[in-house]
């Protein structure tokens, strides 16, 4: 609470008080002011009372208990004024037992054109309750406090300002202006404060109004809600008073593992307070592209799905807090294509069978379930595919020393527009085998003539390529003696 106080004392101008008769015929006169939209409450020197009923602010007569004698005040921008707007009063008196007002005045309010006196000879100001911005003992609601010829124009003899009970206050003071006091005396309890505390500083902080304490200011840190309490304790008594304050607004997504193969499980977690606290139903995850990804849970923070095809997509968790308040988070990930590699022997030899295999890898699960076909193929003329899968034969050799190639195919799904299909190749060496000579031995009592047959290999090239031409000759396939 801050304190100030200004004052002038000893004071060697008498003058005697007496209320004037054009004020004394009013117990509260009311005034507002256009321009600055204040409406100003005048005692005129009567003791007065402000009290609230039903959450409207009264002010009467100390002696009038009949409300529909009393005065209503306005909602806000509010002044009472002990004394009055023109001439000095012998004594003022203002009791505050509940309500809210922006200033209280202990002195009379005078207008710096007018050439009189404005005197109060006995102000006080007791506040057992409610709250004022400002309590101050003297000051010129409409001078302007600066066109009296003396600070003495302006005078309150003796002055007494007590403020105790739940009475919450801004700032008091004793002189403000161009003003003076001869006699103050101003006893603040130490029990009526106003404190404003946040319930999650992470997501709302509070600070109490530069010059006024009976507002505050909250800043939004992250998304989240805070209660917001307004408490002021008196006399071991505290009273509260809470707000909401619900703050919205983008939040980070986490993905988990951050590079992604077709069959992995995908964990995307909203990075905020509030979305750990909330319950299930508060969120909403959307995937934009079902291909790439299928949705397998959905628990609050957390959102899992499993990588079913090749390429981008997105995600994203829209969070709406129970006053309706919304904010939205995004992940965007890849799933990286599968890879294949082709084992085959590095050279065969004309005419033997031999097996092509194709492994997939960087996925997890087996490919058939994922989806993924490959198929192996000749990619020359020198190979033939057999009737097992991927088995073949060599049944030519390449001009010129060339390799035979065999070709894999791998098909996967992948996102609509991009091209699920890869292509790989291995080169195989063909051999031929030396072709070993056979003697056949004929005589002319009784092995006149005997069969002979090609090389086995040229057979089985013969059965596989109707094309193949073979002969023997007489020195390397037979010798007669």
């Amino acid at each position: 609470m801050a304190v100030s106080f200004r004052c002038i004392e000893n004071s060697s101008v008498i003058r005697s008080f007496a209320l004037p008769d054009s004020d004394a015929e009013n117990a509260i006169t009311v005034d507002t002011n256009a321009y600055s939209g204040l409406t100003t409450y005048y005692a005129n020197g009567n003791p007065v009372v402000i009290e609230e009923v039903g959450g409207t602010t009264y002010i009467h007569p100390e002696d009038v208990s009949d409300m529909d004698q009393w005065t209503e005040m306005a909602s806000s921008k509010t002044a009472v004024v002990a004394g009055s707007k023109e001439g000095d009063v012998d004594q003022g008196k203002i009791t505050m037992n509940s309500g809210t007002v922006t200033y209280l005045i202990g002195s009379s309010s005078g207008s710096k054109s007018a050439p009189s006196y404005y005197h109060v000879k006995d102000s006080e100001i007791v506040m057992n309750g409610g709250a004022a911005n400002n309590v101050i003992a003297n000051y010129s609601i409409t001078s302007g406090n600066g066109a009296y010829e003396t600070c003495r124009d302006m005078l309150v003899e003796n002055s007494k300002i007590t403020i105790g009970g739940n009475a919450v206050v801004g700032y008091v003071y004793g002189c403000f202006g161009y003003t003076a006091i001869d006699n103050r005396d101003i006893l603040i309890k130490d029990n009526a404060r106003v404190v404003w505390t946040s319930s999650n500083e992470a997501a709302v902080t509070v600070q109490p109004a530069e010059g006024n304490p009976f507002q505050a200011v909250v800043t939004g840190n992250d998304i989240g809600t805070a209660v917001v309490t307004a408490s002021y304790t008196a006399e071991g008594k505290t009273e509260k008073t809470q707000i909401t304050v619900s703050v919205g607004g983008d939040f980070s997504v986490s993905v988990n593992p951050s590079a992604v193969k077709m069959g992995d499980t995908i964990t995307f977690t909203a990075n905020t307070d509030a979305v750990a606290s909330a319950s299930n139903a508060d969120y909403v995850w959307t995937i934009d592209d079902t291909v790439v990804a299928e949705e397998m849970q959905s628990s609050g923070k957390t959102f899992k799905v499993k990588a079913a095809g090749v390429g981008s997509a997105s995600v994203q968790v829209v969070y709406t807090d129970m006053y309706g308040t919304e904010s939205i988070g995004n992940a965007a990930f890849t799933v990286e294509a599968p890879e294949m590699e082709i084992t085959v022997p590095e050279s065969v030899e004309l005419g033997k069978p031999f097996k092509a295999s194709a492994a997939i890898t960087n996925v997890s699960g087996e490919a058939e379930t994922l989806g993924i076909t490959v198929q192996t193929y000749e990619a020359c003329e020198a190979l033939e595919a057999l009737e097992n899968d991927n088995e073949y034969m060599a049944v030519d050799v390449p001009a010129d020393g060339e390799p035979a190639v065999i070709s894999a195919r791998m098909e996967y799904p992948a996102k609509a527009g991009e091209n699920g299909q890869d292509y790989t190749e291995k080169t195989i060496r063909i051999t031929v085998p030396k072709l070993s000579g056979e003697t056949i031995y004929l005589n002319t009592t009784n092995a006149k003539e005997k069969t002979i047959k090609a090389p086995a290999l040229i057979g089985t090239l013969y059965d596989h390529m109707s094309f193949t031409e073979f002969s023997v000759r007489d020195d390397e396939a037979a010798q007669v003696r």
